[in-house]
């Protein structure tokens, strides 16, 4: 399987690039009186995780047919190239992007489109759940295959019966893991929305007669998991592997298909929107252990991913600039969260072609793209510019810049831009758009670079130093509100003396909005040196996440803390404030056990594979 790259232009397809390590997450031992997160830490069960397989296509995350096949404790990753354009050079900044939310057809004046604005900038959207809200976190990215590309993708082979145990029941047939989990990013549970709590990543699934046990087909599909009070599941369909593709009971799930479920103790929800010829299919029901109960819903979550009519309209500035997707329906979608039947974000890597107030096409981009739509026909966008080919002309948006979509419909939206220039100053702004002209508001946010942050410090005074500049993967946010980022990152691990401990590689999540909070978080994916384990003193072993949060620019030394520390016994979650007298423990008001299920999970290491580092 391949990880994501970065959009490179004058990349050649036959090129390959050195493997990348896939890191096992492995529980340590230890005993019920060595867990001492802290005052507050609990214990969850010990959770036994299923394992994944990517699928995007050539741009992005390739399967090979090795592995594919359950089995091996270790999957070998490569990086393979990203058809590009014109020069081989790394871009600057990095891979995907992010979304938001606002309204949609509600309004053809300008005080409309203004006071709209407002309600989706003070996060009073009806639809915005809250910052800590663990719900039904849903997460699968979909991976469009390129016909052209050299890589392809080798659909696994898929067994006569039914294995494991089913995650999710779709029209009466179980939904199986048919291959290992593999993890390429993570939203952290005091994230805020339209980032959702939970794990990203890749898997193959079988369809299961549960009455003979008989597997009637596979699909590929990216998903998003949260372990809290009970399971949360969302699937985004990338390929049928195998099987009779439809909606009706027995089938495959169409490509392009949204599924997301939840369930605790036999309670739960699930909702599908499925794409069909005569019109996309969508259910959502509650489920018992004593019947189904169907419930009309209005929201298409699986509207756009087959058509594109969204993705692919063109972006007019308020200056006449244009741009749009230089092969319109060619996004590679790369991951999924969101809250269906609410609302839907999907994660991609998109090329633009750039024209001038008078149409001409004057330069081109690569960018991370995220798009949202939600229960009230909002649409929104998230651009952020990775390589520009170098261009100087000044119609072309320099590397790093980003811009972020709200559309209402009828020519009528505001577009956030935060852009980088020469002389290091970034320029804010919201341009709104209307047929009749537009105008624009100057803003102080910058969504172009995180603040400059301290390590991430423990309750119990470890710190992560980073070592390393930053992969980016993706990024998520409503700016001017709030920015967030997903990237790959090194760190030495600190202890309270300031002796080194160890070092390990790590997903990485920020968030910092315009009241100058900050949500730092990590996920463990690789112990490079030390010991690992759950006590203060121990490097935190793989499949651990850590969690920071501050809410205001005042720096008085209190912030929030969460971690979840995988052990022999369990999840080790701990929660509360960290104060300069010390860490006072809490209830959590939505418990998120992260890394349960990571046991078994697989997790790229672009490190391993030779990535250069962006430095930033």
């Amino acid at each position: 399987m391949t990880i994501p790259d970065l959009p490179r232009r004058g990349r050649s397809v036959a090129a390959a690039e050195p493997s990348a390590v896939v890191q096992t997450a492995t529980p340590p031992t230890v005993s019920v009186h060595e867990i001492a997160e802290g005052p507050g830490a609990t214990v969850s069960a010990p959770q036994v995780g299923t394992s994944a397989i990517p699928a995007p296509a050539a741009a992005l995350v390739a399967v090979d047919a090795a592995a594919v096949q359950p089995g091996p404790s270790v999957v070998q990753a490569d990086t393979r190239p990203t058809p590009s354009r014109t020069a081989d050079r790394t871009p600057a900044v990095g891979l995907p992007a992010a979304l938001a939310s606002v309204a949609d057809q509600i309004s053809s004046t300008i005080t409309s489109v203004v006071s709209q604005l407002a309600l989706t900038l003070s996060g009073n959207s009806p639809f915005a759940p809250p910052a800590e809200a663990p719900a039904t976190w849903a997460l699968l990215a979909f991976a469009r295959r390129q016909p052209a590309a050299a890589t392809t993708v080798t659909a696994a082979a898929t067994t006569a019966t039914s294995t494991g145990p089913a995650l999710l029941v779709l029209n009466g047939y179980n939904v199986v893991a048919a291959s290992q989990q593999v993890v390429t990013s993570f939203y952290s549970p005091m994230i805020n929305w339209p980032a959702y709590p939970g794990i990203e990543s890749v898997q193959e699934f079988n369809l299961v007669d549960p009455s003979t046990n008989e597997v009637v087909g596979s699909f590929r599909a990216l998903q998003s998991t949260l372990v809290g009070i009970g399971t949360s599941r969302e699937l985004l369909v990338t390929e049928v592997l195998s099987g009779a593709e439809g909606t009706a009971a027995g089938q495959i799930p169409p490509q392009g298909s949204v599924i997301s479920s939840s369930t605790n103790l036999g309670f739960g929800t699930l909702y599908t929107a499925m794409p069909a010829k005569s019109g996309n299919v969508t259910s959502f029901k509650l489920v018992s252990p004593f019947g189904d109960l169907a419930i009309p819903v209005p929201y298409d979550g699986a509207k756009g991913l087959t058509d594109f009519v969204e993705i692919n309209k063109p972006l007019r500035l308020s200056n006449g600039v244009s741009f749009a997707p230089t092969v319109p329906s060619s996004e590679v979608f790369t991951a999924v969260t969101g809250s269906p039947p609410l609302f839907t974000n999907i994660q991609g890597t998109q090329s633009y072609t750039v024209s001038d107030k008078n149409g001409v096409a004057v330069g081109s981009f690569d960018a991370v793209v995220a798009t949202t739509s939600d229960a009230l026909g909002v649409f929104t966008k998230l651009i952020k510019v990775v390589d520009n080919g170098g261009s100087t002309n000044a119609d072309v948006p320099p590397v790093g810049t980003v811009y972020n979509l709200f559309d209402l419909g009828a020519n009528l939206y505001a577009l956030y831009s935060s852009t980088p220039s020469a002389n290091g100053k970034v320029k804010n702004l919201v341009q709104v758009v209307t047929p009749w002209g537009g105008f624009d508001i100057a803003f102080d946010f910058t969504s172009v670079t995180p603040p400059t942050l301290k390590p991430l410090q423990t309750p119990s005074g470890y710190k992560f130093v980073p070592t390393s500049g930053q992969q980016l993967f993706g990024a998520n946010g409503l700016p001017p509100r709030e920015m967030s980022t997903q990237t790959y990152q090194q760190f030495d691990v600190v202890d309270l003396t300031g002796k080194k401990i160890g070092a390990v590689d790590a997903d990485v999540t920020l968030q910092w909005d315009s009241l100058g909070g900050y949500n730092d978080a990590i996920l463990i994916t690789k112990v490079n040196s030390g010991t690992p384990g759950a006590l203060p003193w121990n490097v935190p072993p793989v499949g651990s996440v850590l969690n920071i949060r501050r809410t205001s620019f005042i720096d008085l030394g209190i912030y929030d803390y969460y971690s979840s520390i995988p052990s022999a016994l369990g999840d080790v979650v701990s929660y509360g404030t960290v104060t300069p007298i010390g860490f006072i423990p809490a209830t959590m008001p939505f418990p998120a056990y992260l890394s349960a299920g990571l046991s078994g999970a697989k997790f790229v290491d672009p490190y391993a594979a030779g990535w250069p580092s962006t430095g930033g």
